[in-house]
């Protein structure tokens, strides 16, 4: 143990304090204590330090002690946790699929349920079984019409949410979701009142059996017009925000999801004297 830098620390059982001292400080390296039991360290900068317990039993002993410093290894630095990278093209492009099934599927929907409520007037008359069987029509119709308006809502929905994964960094995704999730909820609140409202109008007009009112024709239909508009209006209203607000708020659990998926995944391996699970 040489070097001018090399500190020594010798701690003894029943000393309060203990005795430290440079290497340089001595005469020969050597230092003279009474019996006893000691713990002596040395240290010295860049190395790691060494301990050892000696013990001293008769006056005068002389008692070599070799302790070796080792190096210290390299400190290496903990890497900062990284984010997952968002898949923003494959995300835009399934939420786009999934939107255009529900889009595809709403307009035939729409167009067969408009058609029918058009050419349901031509085949009726006055009488009450045909009045009653209009009304039946109209009534489905209306109903077809209003789900293809509310399909395509919800397809249109699914569209912006998905094609907000797509904004280049997590904060600008996670701001535009956070905005189109409270719209969303808004539009959905919104279109389910204006639907119960135009649903309850709707029929009450048309199951209406006041001998006064018109049965059918001109009057009847155009009474019913605000109804017929409501209802379809509520339910593409409804269906966007349902859309919208299911693909924002998937948006905005999704870096849980992937960090997730990112884990390592337990495999089992079977063999003869029995099985073993890795991580």
């Amino acid at each position: 143990m040489t070097g001018l830098d090399t500190r020594v620390t010798v701690e003894g059982a029943d000393w309060e304090q203990p005795l430290t001292f440079f290497l340089s400080e001595l005469d020969n390296n050597a230092i003279f204590l009474p019996p006893g039991s000691y713990a002596v360290s040395v240290a010295r900068a860049g190395l790691m330090p060494a301990r050892q317990q000696v013990t001293i039993t008769t006056p005068g002993d002389t008692l070599e002690i070799t302790l070796s410093l080792k190096l210290r290894p390299p400190s290496t630095p903990t890497p900062a946790p990284t984010e997952p990278s968002f898949p923003r093209r494959a995300w835009a492009g399934a939420w786009s699929g999934v939107g255009g099934v529900v889009l595809v599927s709403g307009a035939p929907m729409l167009a067969v349920g408009l058609g029918r409520s058009s050419s349901t007037p031509a085949k009726c008359s006055m009488d009450a079984p045909s009045t009653d069987r209009c009304r039946a029509d109209l009534a489905r119709s209306t109903m077809l019409g209003a789900a293809g308006g509310g399909f395509l809502g919800s397809g249109v929905g699914v569209l912006i949410g998905g094609l907000t994964g797509l904004a280049r960094t997590q904060r600008q995704r996670r701001t535009a979701w956070i905005v189109e999730t409270s719209v969303g909820g808004l539009a959905t609140l919104t279109g389910a009142i204006l639907l119960g409202v135009a649903a309850r109008s709707f029929n009450g007009i048309n199951n209406n059996a006041d001998p006064d009112a018109p049965a059918w024709g001109y009057d009847f239909r155009v009474s019913l017009l605000p109804s017929e508009r409501g209802f379809f209006s509520g339910a593409v209203l409804l269906g966007a925000g349902v859309g919208l607000g299911t693909s924002a708020l998937l948006g905005l659990v999704s870096p849980k999801l992937l960090a997730r998926s990112d884990r390592a995944q337990a495999r089992w391996h079977l063999q003869a004297d029995g099985f073993r699970l890795e991580f």
